[in-house]
């Protein structure tokens, strides 16, 4: 245990811990958000990509109907396919179209948000 005086010294004359890192407010929105992390607002979407997915999408349309139509597809994951093609968003399915699509443009960041 740490007596008084030890306390009194660490702190200094102006009480401040300099042993305790705090992190400054600013770097907040520099933080990658992870469970347990700082706690941060979603950044929006940019649109401009997010129109990127959807044309990537709507030119690998033949493609993608013959991957989720081959009799070896797995059953669940085409659904999510389907439902996200819909316009249900499903992390899966934007995963896998992603994956069917190649990903390589636009960036993989614009998949995720799509």
């Amino acid at each position: 245990m740490e007596s008084v005086e030890d306390a009194a010294s660490r702190f200094g004359e102006t009480g401040i811990d300099v042993d305790t890192f705090v992190l400054p407010d600013k770097w907040r929105r520099l933080v990658h958000p992870r469970r347990g992390g700082i706690a941060r607002t979603p950044s929006r979407a940019d649109e401009k990509l997010l129109d990127a997915v959807a044309e990537r999408t709507a030119g690998e349309q033949a493609w993608i109907r013959e991957v989720l139509d081959a009799p070896r597809s797995d059953v669940a994951l085409v659904a999510e396919v389907r439902r996200h093609l819909d316009g249900d968003p499903s992390p899966a399915g934007a995963a896998a179209v992603a994956q069917m699509t190649g990903m390589h443009a636009p960036p993989g960041n614009a998949w995720a948000d799509s």
